[in-house]
């Protein structure tokens, strides 16, 4: 089958691009520099003797995405969107009003999906793997404060700590899902994940000094860490478990489906989510 992994370069996308790769199925993905795509492609051959592909894609540039999408000609059986960004500090995304963390986390995603959906690049029956956290939840700790998704305040002009912006992110990747799956056809499904807390992810590239030394060398030590390998046998029981061949629209947490929060099931909140990525990305569907 072919594999699609956003942000594969390093992470849990690299380690399950590895792990796709050994499975005898064809992966590309997708890296935000030549230099990185080269890297990651030639270790991954150095270490399993398997060829993969990489593409260069900027999550957070539309532009990047679309001109992808109009090169890109194979049809995807498994698309896992794992690429994403936490931020120390509030950053300005090149799009008017919002901040970069959602345009990297949920908008960037959303354009690419829809656009491969409009070209029919996901094969009938294919997946769809949301990666998101059980951070999306609005009483969940880190960072001290629950998740606010404040639509008059998505450029963090008026309040910003990162690691809310994060949940914010987390929280929008579940509505995404949710919306979505109620729109596939041909049997397409969409579900999303949380990989469990894995400190080994490349989200520590964006933060500040002090997060990344605690995930280097104290979250690791904590009892609710999970291993790089746990996340990276969720990707592949979503992509690949034959008793999910017709479940479409759920959200997965420690290898079984489960709730999300309360405000994940707001439709009208999905809906308003919807309607603001397409007017934002210039896409319909």
């Amino acid at each position: 089958m072919k594999v699609l992994i956003t942000g594969g370069t390093g992470g849990i996308g690299y380690q399950a691009a590895v792990e796709f790769v050994k499975k005898g199925h064809q992966v590309t993905i997708s890296a935000r520099s030549e230099e990185k795509g080269r890297t990651a492609v030639g270790q991954i051959k150095s270490s399993t003797g398997i060829e993969c592909e990489y593409v260069v894609v900027d999550n957070s540039d539309f532009d990047s995405i679309r001109r992808f999408v109009e090169s890109f000609k194979d049809v995807v059986d498994i698309l896992i969107l794992n690429a994403g960004a936490m931020y120390n500090t509030r950053t300005d995304s090149k799009y008017p009003g919002v901040e970069l963390t959602l345009v990297n986390n949920h908008l960037g995603h959303f354009l690419l999906t829809i656009l491969l959906l409009k070209k029919n690049l996901i094969a009938a029956k294919g997946r769809i793997v949301v990666v998101s956290s059980s951070l999306h939840g609005t009483s969940v700790g880190g960072g001290g404060k629950p998740v606010n998704f404040d639509w008059d305040n998505l450029d963090g002009q008026k309040e910003y700590e990162g690691m809310l912006f994060y949940k914010n992110s987390k929280l929008a990747n579940v509505w995404f899902t949710y919306a979505l799956a109620r729109r596939l056809k041909n049997g397409i499904t969409v579900n999303a994940l949380c990989p469990g807390f894995i400190p080994q992810t490349g989200l520590k590239r964006d933060s500040s000094f002090v997060l990344g030394f605690m995930m280097d060398y104290i979250f690791p030590y904590l009892p609710f860490t999970k291993p790089l390998s746990h996340g990276v046998e969720m990707y592949l029981k979503l992509a690949l478990d034959p008793s999910l061949d017709n479940v479409n629209g759920k959200y997965f947490s420690n290898f079984e489906e489960t709730k999300s929060s309360d405000m994940s099931y707001d439709e009208n909140q999905q809906e308003k989510l919807w309607r603001y990525s397409c007017q934002i990305t210039g896409v319909e569907f």
